[in-house]
């Protein structure tokens, strides 16, 4: 889900963290830090660095407006960050809010094993409109049925769903309604 319900002075926390190892190793492109925080402590651990931009991706470009697969395009173009959109202002003054779903062909009664099979798309009904995403490369145009085997990850598509006000009912899943999930 992205803006995050942590406080945005938590955020600057591993936010500048961040900032003085990318210095520090002299990472140059696109990349992905990744944190753990928790948000009644205060307290936050380093997880990893990727050199990559992952799948979770989609929720903070829909807020931000931002294509993050061209980013390192530009980048390696002599492009920079201010040249191409992205600054601090963009990244504190984010629009709207998204929450990404991620189907995976896994299976709850065997402990979440990978669970191939056939996927009939006639009988596999996508949610569309305003406000929703949905990437996938499941099967091709006009195909009567798709195979999910065991060869790759078992993610079978990413829904993105953005809203102006998501998080601001009371639902009992977040924090900013006051009730604990």
């Amino acid at each position: 889900m992205a803006p995050s319900t942590i406080t945005r002075n938590l955020v600057q926390l591993p936010l500048t963290a961040s900032t003085e190892m990318a210095r520090a190793l002299r990472y140059q492109g696109a990349g992905t830090l990744g944190y753990l925080v928790s948000s009644h402590t205060g307290q936050w651990v380093f997880l990893e660095i990727n050199p990559r931009i992952q799948v979770e991706y989609t929720v903070t470009e829909d807020i931000i407006n931002l294509d993050f697969a061209r980013i390192p395009l530009h980048l390696s173009n002599s492009a920079t960050l201010t040249s191409i959109g992205l600054n601090p202002t963009t990244i504190s003054s984010p629009e709207g809010f998204t929450h990404q779903l991620r189907p995976t062909a896994e299976n709850p009664a065997k402990d979440f094993g990978l669970s191939p099979g056939t996927i009939h798309p006639s009988s596999t009904v996508w949610f569309v409109g305003r406000g929703v995403r949905i990437d996938m490369r499941l099967c091709s145009h006009g195909v009567r049925e798709c195979n999910v085997g065991t060869h790759f990850d078992s993610l079978l598509a990413k829904i993105v769903l953005r809203r102006r006000d998501f998080g601001r009912r009371r639902c009992g899943l977040c924090e900013p309604c006051g009730r604990q999930a």
